[in-house]
């Protein structure tokens, strides 16, 4: 299965919602209610029986409610399915459009053989023998949640055949010669090759799947507000993020933005990027710090030396003001098909933004609307900023050295949290990417985030200073080890010494099977030694190793950067 055919199943059931409910108390006798697109589908009456039923091996057990066959005469030797939605669709409510349903019950069969794939001698089997909201259910299950139908293959048959997502489904009947006058059918076990097949697509594209989702909550967000600041501590992928975002808005791949991350420059965002040489490109990043200034970012005057060594003071526009008026420029041409210009400022909230922005603040809120500016540029005081010019902020929350974004300023802007994910390490894959490696990352991260939850001073909110979870991202134990060693570590024992986390009596310990790791954040270390311990720490054992790595002993202090700086 690839990704659009996944994402095209996984966008079926989960806009499918099924409930049912016992009529008159008889848990036998059920309605179904179908919910799809808005539709609502009411079939009723439909029975269930109590049979004995065979498991794997010999052994038989009477399961309490199955496809009643008396009632429903659905089971066959080969694709009765026509036949069951032509009954399912007499048994609907006089209010349902049958046409309507008609066509969803055709969808859902087409769903469910291309979810499951099974071989053509076992493909009718699940919707002739069975319920098909029973099925629908547990296929839906194995798409939103196949962590779930892993844990109920790990239970003993009996055990799991009981469980309410597959209680009441029977996967055929028995071959002729297997088949007894008390037992005719075999118990739907769920541990079938096709299902593990479709629970690994699951997890391989789900991932993808919630990053698509999220990337699109955050495009309507900037799309609505036109300006919007990712707030989060060091860590957690803002920069990154805003570019993606750019990307999202512009219509130029997520690939496109790993290639660029890479260094490569072969590639269609790079080659997008506005140039303020050219005045050509879409989209743009500029870092603020405590010296960038309204001159630095909207207008300002430049100073020219001309070849006979002349100085010549002129008025031009910055990275805001260039884009602006070409962005502005294209709307007017073409208002309702012009492209999208986005400017990402890194760090926003390192300079005094509303000092920077100056009378654009109202510009930013009223867009289309012209406001005068202290400098003239090419006869014309004035700046608009169009509608179809995004402004995408990046803004560290641990970043103590400069005051907050003041209210008129924040009016103006959607902030959107960017917080550690544990859930972003369990889904990294890099190259050569390996399962142990994944396993020490997370408990790293584990460590990490109980001082956080253990030593946090009052005064901090921990979603604000966390260590985020790209620290523990890497494709190899080196790059691991590395990352901890030179940035998470320096970044604690700055937390520690600005009395952020307090009440450490002996530091950071973190177990794994029979050795443990000791680095103490009240003495610096060595961040060779830290580097080599956590390896040694990090990398499978090939003979046996003393149950405890020695504690870092202090050594020669080393710099460490501020949290504003991580």
């Amino acid at each position: 299965m690839d990704l659009e055919q996944f994402r095209k199943l996984y966008n079926f059931f989960s806009n499918l919602n099924i409930t049912y409910s016992y009529i008159d108390g008889n848990p036998l006798i059920v309605k179904v209610n179908y919910n799809f697109d808005g539709k609502t589908y009411i079939v009723q009456p439909l029975h269930y029986i109590s049979e004995n039923v065979k498991l794997p091996g010999d052994e038989i057990i009477k399961k309490p409610s199955v496809l009643n066959r008396e009632q429903h005469n659905w089971p066959a030797g080969g694709d009765n399915t026509d036949q069951i939605i032509a009954e399912m669709v007499e048994l609907t409510s006089v209010e349902t459009n049958k046409s309507d349903f008609n066509k969803f019950l055709k969808a859902l069969r087409d769903n469910i053989r291309e979810s499951f794939n099974w071989p053509p001698r076992y493909w009718p089997n699940p919707l002739n023998n069975n319920h098909w909201h029973d099925v629908a259910l547990f296929v839906k299950q194995c798409f939103v949640d196949p962590s779930s139908i892993h844990s109920l293959i790990d239970r003993p048959p009996r055990e799991r055949i009981s469980q309410p997502l597959i209680a009441r489904l029977i996967f055929r009947y028995l071959n002729e010669q297997d088949r007894k006058p008390d037992c005719e059918r075999m118990a739907f076990h769920a541990d079938y090759l096709m299902i593990k097949n479709l629970l690994k697509s699951s997890e391989k594209f789900l991932p993808i799947i919630a990053r698509e989702s999220k990337m699109q909550t955050l495009e309507n967000l900037l799309v609505t507000n036109k300006q919007v600041i990712l707030t989060g501590p060091p860590g957690t992928g803002k920069t990154y993020l805003a570019k993606r975002l750019a990307a999202k808005i512009l219509n130029i791949p997520d690939t496109e933005v790993e290639k660029e991350e890479r260094g490569d420059i072969e590639n269609s965002f790079s080659k997008a990027r506005f140039s303020e040489n050219t005045l050509k490109g879409t989209w743009s990043i500029t870092q603020f710090h405590p010296a960038y200034n309204y001159e630095d970012f909207v207008r300002g005057i430049q100073v020219i030396t001309t070849d006979n060594g002349q100085v010549i003071y002129k008025t031009v526009n910055r990275i805001l003001g260039q884009m602006a008026k070409v962005a502005y420029d294209k709307f007017r041409d073409k208002p309702d098909s012009c492209p999208r210009f986005v400017l990402i400022i890194d760090e926003i909230n390192r300079a005094n933004l509303a000092a920077v922005l100056g009378e654009l603040i109202y510009a930013l809120e009223y867009r289309d609307c012209m406001v005068t500016t202290p400098y003239e540029v090419g006869g014309e005081k004035g700046i608009v900023i169009p509608p179809n010019f995004y402004i995408i902020g990046t803004m560290n929350t641990a970043d103590r050295s400069i005051g907050h974004i003041d209210y008129a300023v924040r009016r103006r802007f959607a902030f959107i949290p960017c917080l550690p994910d544990k859930q972003e390490i369990e889904n990294y894959q890099g190259d050569g990417y390996k399962p142990d490696l994944k396993e020490k990352a997370l408990i790293l991260f584990d460590s990490v985030a109980e001082l956080f939850d253990s030593h946090l001073s009052p005064d901090f909110f921990k979603d604000d200073v966390q260590v985020g979870h790209t620290y523990f991202m890497a494709e190899s134990f080196e790059k691991l080890a590395m990352k901890f060693a030179y940035q998470v570590y320096p970044l604690l024992l700055e937390y520690f010494k600005d009395g952020i986390l307090v009440e450490i009596t002996e530091g950071l310990n973190i177990n794994i099977d029979n050795k443990s790791l000791l680095i103490n954040l009240k003495k610096q270390n060595s961040a060779a030694q830290l580097y080599t311990n956590i390896l040694r720490w990090c990398q499978p054992s090939t003979k046996e190793e003393p149950s405890n790595i020695e504690q870092i002993q202090p050594d020669k202090e080393i710099e460490t950067p501020s949290p504003e700086d991580a």
